[in-house]
């Protein structure tokens, strides 16, 4: 079993209970509720924390969850999209992955999920608003600043490319998990289920979001290359390749690098 750690493309263990799913759009009944509530007003979206005008932002509950809008300003929206293709382009890791979602809009608005017992591991999907590369999601766990729960930077090389992440959290307390946008992010489907994450882990130690796994799979999303590294240091091989299947690496405790940047994640085979 792992400690916290964040996966990416990984399957949970065998009978995991749901504790808690959404996606925006049709579950639970509140999000349901909401989004019908603007379809049926001819809407693509409606706004479910800080209504406009408002002069004191207030959080908004819905399905045990709290959406809550930046309190240093009172412009700033949570957004819930109820068409359930507006905006959503199938491209980066989408695999289940449904089209709701809700946009975070503004930096500082935040989603707190209702509270569950571990261990437990949640999954969550998230775009970029436009086609750039911003900042993404700050993870909370308990309170507590999570960067292996959240995503340090959306890397739009393709509009609103999705990215996948799955985090575990191994303590048999009760525990909040909250995202917070750092730019202007949008969220899909997100489930919380008993139970770690297994088959491979990746612990992000520098930007996340250039060197990731997905599977058996370590990508270099900036194309670069990767070069492995036993934990000791010692260089292993360097592939010119941007993907590598790791599945015959003897079980072990790997540093892959991007060649010429400080960005490296740790694989634990």
């Amino acid at each position: 079993m792992f400690a916290l750690a964040m996966l990416a493309g990984i399957c949970v263990a065998v009978n995991a209970q749901v504790l808690f799913y959404t996606d925006f759009r049709t579950t639970p009944a509140g999000f349901k509720a909401a989004s019908d509530a603007a379809t049926a007003l001819g809407k693509d979206d409606t706004l479910v924390s800080n209504p406009s005008g408002s002069t004191a932002p207030k959080d908004t509950v819905i399905d045990g969850c709290t959406l809550s809008a930046n309190k240093s300003s009172t412009t700033n929206t949570v957004i819930l999209i109820s068409k359930g293709s507006q905006g959503f382009i199938p491209v980066g890791d989408t695999a289940g992955c449904t089209p709701g979602r809700l946009s975070l809009k503004n930096s500082g608005n935040s989603i707190k999920f209702p509270t569950v017992m571990g261990p437990c591991t949640i999954t969550y999907y998230a775009a970029g608003s436009s086609n750039t590369t911003g900042k993404g999601i700050q993870a909370l766990v308990n309170g507590i600043s999570t960067p292996e729960a959240g995503i340090a930077e959306l890397l739009l090389d393709t509009l609103q490319a999705t990215r996948k992440v799955v985090y575990s959290y191994a303590g048999s307390d009760s525990v909040t998990f909250t995202l917070i946008a750092i730019s202007s992010p949008y969220l899909y489907d997100v489930k919380i289920v008993t139970g770690m994450a297994n088959v491979i882990t990746s612990h992000s130690i520098k930007t996340p979001n250039s060197i990731w796994t997905r599977d058996n799979l370590v990508i270099n999303s900036r194309k670069a290359g990767i070069d492995f590294y036993s934990i000791a240091g010692k260089k292993i091989m360097r592939s010119a390749s941007s993907a590598i299947d790791v599945s015959a690496f003897p079980k072990g405790i790997y540093l892959a690098r991007i060649p010429g940047t400080g960005e490296k994640i740790k694989i634990v085979r």
